[in-house]
């Protein structure tokens, strides 16, 4: 979990806040997209959560020993190899370095016939997958990307998003923290949204939330709902569906229609499956039925 309560930071020599008044609570699993306009405070606070920056005023809690930031540019350096890369990043960080594990996660990336290859020999996806594995190799419980995928070319991107979406599925205890100015991007893989500008926080909430509630004309004119080519709820409803069976301690859900007439009933282990086999698909309730079989009543 992160916490803030009324967080303020100043960098020396500036009159102005760089974050101003934020409250805010990220809990675990969350996968959390941070956008916002240029120098509007997006990295400062990142490094606030991060460790590199101390709030000049307010409460700042993080339950996270390990957290893993993964810049643009990745994280490999060129002359180790990708297992190589990792061993160290293990040393420095002291962790373990465990090959069970570097060679799941090498086989979940995709990159496992990789891993003695040079970061010059991989394609810039290949790399970025490389770089996540890395970051992911300390047994991170907060992961960081700092615009990790604005390199890339549009297919490859499309590509990045998807497995992370997958990634997300497979650890759902691992925190994802991802700045980006890419709306389609944030809408189709976050289940919050955090939008600064000029330090202040004008709306945190779902990606439903700030495409058909904007908070303000700002937000409103940043997302520019008629320029997306996502669907907004390619993931809300089966994170939303999943969320609700918890809470009631559930394992099945009852699907109604709008009229309130009931449809049919899913299980939340069959609606979690939907998730991992259809990353980034638009998947749809009676879809997942029919499929899955759902359950007798």
């Amino acid at each position: 979990m992160i916490y803030f309560n009324n967080v303020y930071y100043k960098y020396p020599n500036k009159n102005k806040f760089a974050i101003n008044n934020n409250t805010f609570t990220i809990n675990d699993g969350e996968f959390i997209s941070i956008l916002g306009n240029s120098g509007g405070g997006k990295s400062t606070l990142v490094k606030l959560i991060y460790g590199i920056l101390t709030p000049t005023a307010g409460e700042m809690y993080s339950s996270y020993s390990n957290i893993s930031y993964m810049p643009q540019d990745g994280n490999l350096l060129p002359y180790l190899s990708i297992m190589d890369n990792a061993k160290l990043h293990c040393k420095v960080t002291k962790h373990k370095f465990d090959i069970d594990k570097f060679d799941e996660l090498a086989r979940t990336l995709d990159i496992l016939e990789l891993v003695y290859r040079y970061p010059r020999d991989l394609s810039g996806g290949q790399r970025q997958r490389a770089s996540l594995l890395n970051a992911l190799i300390i047994d991170a419980e907060c992961l960081i990307l700092d615009e990790s995928f604005s390199a890339l070319d549009p297919i490859t991107r499309h590509n990045m998003q998807g497995l992370m979406l997958k990634l997300h599925a497979q650890m759902p205890s691992l925190t994802i923290l991802m700045i980006t100015h890419d709306v389609d991007e944030a809408i189709t893989l976050s289940d919050r949204i955090l939008y600064i500008n000029e330090g202040s926080i004008l709306q945190f909430g779902t990606p439903t939330e700030l495409v058909l509630e904007p908070a303000t004309e700002e937000v409103n004119t940043f997302i520019n709902k008629d320029n997306l080519t996502c669907d907004i709820l390619i993931n809300s409803w089966r994170i939303s569906a999943i969320k609700r069976a918890q809470a009631m301690n559930r394992s099945y859900i009852d699907i109604i229609d709008d009229d309130l007439n009931y449809l049919f009933t899913l299980r939340v282990s069959d609606i979690e499956k939907s998730m991992k086999e259809h990353p980034g698909n638009t998947f749809d309730l009676k879809k997942v039925f029919e499929t899955y079989g759902g359950v007798d009543k």
